[in-house]
């Protein structure tokens, strides 16, 4: 499992230097998401819908180069909810921005939201499914590591 997927879990036999890692690594992914959240809050309420619809878009896309990911960090740096919950079209449950980035297998975005706070722990209110979950369902070991 990589570092990455570890980060934030304690485990019995990490060292004081692991745990301080950790510790650090949680508390920048705390401090981003901050930072966004008060972008967030500050924008109009037409400016907050369409940053949201905009990162869920991003989520989805996965061309070569870092396209989708490099739209999800200019957004998150406008400010907004990285755990805002969306559904996109009538026939969908309402789904956070790694739900969809971990359905549509592109690990890059999950990666990058959960660097800048996403909870990957939220569960869909219809069938109590999370990112993992979907991950799994798509067969992307990338994703669920």
């Amino acid at each position: 499992m990589s570092a990455f997927a570890n980060a934030g879990a304690m485990g019995e036999g990490d060292t004081d230097e692991e745990l301080m890692r950790k510790a650090q690594e949680m508390q920048e992914r705390g401090k981003a998401k901050a930072e966004s959240l008060d972008k967030y809050n500050k924008a109009t309420k037409d400016q907050k819908k369409r940053r949201v619809m905009m990162l869920h878009k991003g989520c989805t896309i996965r061309m070569g180069g870092g396209g989708g990911v490099a739209d999800i960090m200019v957004i998150v740096e406008d400010g907004v909810d990285v755990d805002a919950e969306l559904r996109m079209d009538k026939d969908e449950c309402k789904m956070t921005p790694v739900f969809r980035a971990a359905n549509t297998g592109h690990t890059k975005a999950v990666q990058c939201l959960v660097q800048n706070g996403a909870n990957y722990e939220i569960a869909t209110a219809t069938g109590g499914l999370r990112p993992i979950h979907a991950a799994a369902k798509q067969g992307n070991k990338d994703t669920i590591e």
